[in-house]
């Protein structure tokens, strides 16, 4: 009787005497070397996604973060063109038509009065965007930088109060007005002596904040061609 092994059948591909005599493994070699392949190509996938991410990982790390640029500021030759425009934008905001709220950035240059520092002009720019362009402001919160060179005046925007008064003063009927200044609030004051007076008026009634903020922003001016020394004064509105 003949003890010695025979080749057996392959269980992967089912080829007869695939695995020879005496092997005890479990596959023939045709099917061993095809897993081995099938390996090798999932290692090589692997690592080709493990050095994809790692670069794109880099990439991202080395990109510059895009910064948000800020709207362009107008600038005006002087305080009056600068508060006439601001007047015109809060009216427009703040007419019969429908509320929004006003966008507002401009700047004008002064000559420097050694006399008024940048703080000192920030508050006169404060006064007279209360008195002159009316406009509603509220929680004033100052910064002056200790060398001065700079100094800002942060205040609450409070026009809902002006589209309050503009619907609440709303006749029933009306005969549209050919200019649109007519029964406005912005319009409807005397713009001197009365302006202070009804500002506090409308802050004192309405108590809406519309989240906006007005920020007043002094430093110095240098570049005028002759060398004069100057004061830039910026004005932005911010919702």
């Amino acid at each position: 009787m003949d003890l010695s092994p025979s080749p057996r059948t392959c269980p992967k591909c089912k080829q007869k005497d695939a695995i020879p005599a005496g092997d005890t493994r479990l596959s023939c070699p045709l099917c061993r070397e095809k897993a081995k392949e099938l390996q090798r190509k999932y290692y090589y996938r692997v690592k080709e996604r493990e050095a994809a991410a790692k670069k794109f990982e880099n990439e991202q790390t080395a990109k510059p973060l895009k910064r948000k640029r800020d709207p362009p500021t107008d600038e005006y030759q002087s305080a009056d063109g600068l508060y006439k425009a601001l007047r015109t934008t809060l009216r427009d905001a703040t007419s019969s038509a429908g509320h929004r709220t006003p966008s507002f950035r401009g700047c004008f240059s002064i000559v420097l009065d050694p006399s008024v520092n940048h703080l000192d002009r920030a508050r006169t720019v404060t006064k007279d965007l209360k008195k002159i362009v009316k406009y509603p402001l509220a929680n004033l919160a100052r910064d002056a930088a200790s060398d001065n060179t700079s100094a800002r005046i942060t205040a609450d925007c409070q026009c809902l109060t002006l589209a309050n008064v503009a619907s609440s003063s709303r006749p029933a009927k009306s005969v549209p007005s050919a200019s649109p200044w007519v029964s406005h609030p912005l319009n409807s004051v005397p713009s001197s002596r009365n302006g202070d007076k009804f500002v506090e008026a409308l802050e004192a009634s309405f108590e809406r904040n519309c989240g906006g903020k007005v920020k007043i922003s002094v430093k110095g001016d240098f570049s005028h061609p002759l060398g004069i020394s100057g004061q830039k004064v910026t004005v932005k509105i911010v919702h």
